[in-house]
């Protein structure tokens, strides 16, 4: 059985690579928009017509290649559920949401080994309160590019901070626990 476990492995190795390889394709189209790259453009490197390309990453704004402005609440709610599935032992399922640089920054098993540390100091996560965007770029009901989502994660016998920063396509851009009493977060 040790061969078709290490077999199993280089499969999930390689699921993960794809995903990060289609993020990457993802950023690469984006930042080709922002440089000025039209679809056609895009397409011929792809060997897919414009449409197509438009169709599978038309997401920016087809003239600037900004992030597409987006309502607040789903994001508020992603936010929750990043810390109801640390809380329920999933956070290998947020690697699949996290921006290539915040995957190879944020190893599961640290990510884990903090919850662990809430959970030692303070008992299981009750809820989040107080859930509140935190970006210069806020509107009211829409946003556009990275912003930062906060909340006060309360456990059983204390809280702590919790914050997600989300870059302008809805993926994880970074994720910070701290104790309550914590000064001078970093985001």
């Amino acid at each position: 059985m040790p061969d078709a476990d290490r077999s199993l492995d280089r499969v999930l190795v390689a699921d993960q690579r794809l995903d990060h390889a289609r993020i990457a394709l993802d950023e690469a189209v984006a930042a080709a928009r922002v440089d000025g790259a039209s679809w056609q453009a895009i397409g011929q490197v792809l060997g897919m017509s414009r449409q197509a390309v438009f169709k599978r990453f038309g997401q920016p704004d087809p003239h600037t290649g900004a992030a597409p402005v987006r309502a607040v609440q789903p994001l508020i709610a992603a936010t929750e559920a990043v810390f109801t599935d640390l809380a329920n032992g999933r956070a290998a399922s947020l690697v699949e949401r996290m921006t290539p640089v915040a995957a190879a920054v944020l190893a599961v098993r640290d990510v884990e080994a903090t919850w662990a540390a809430v959970e030692r100091a303070d008992g299981p996560l009750v809820r989040c309160r107080g859930l509140a965007v935190r970006t210069p770029a806020d509107t009211g009901t829409e946003l556009a590019g990275d912003v930062v989502v906060a909340t006060t994660l309360e456990c059983e016998s204390g809280a702590w901070h919790g914050r997600v920063a989300w870059d302008g396509w809805d993926r994880i851009a970074g994720i910070l626990i701290v104790p309550d009493d914590r000064p001078g977060l970093p985001f």
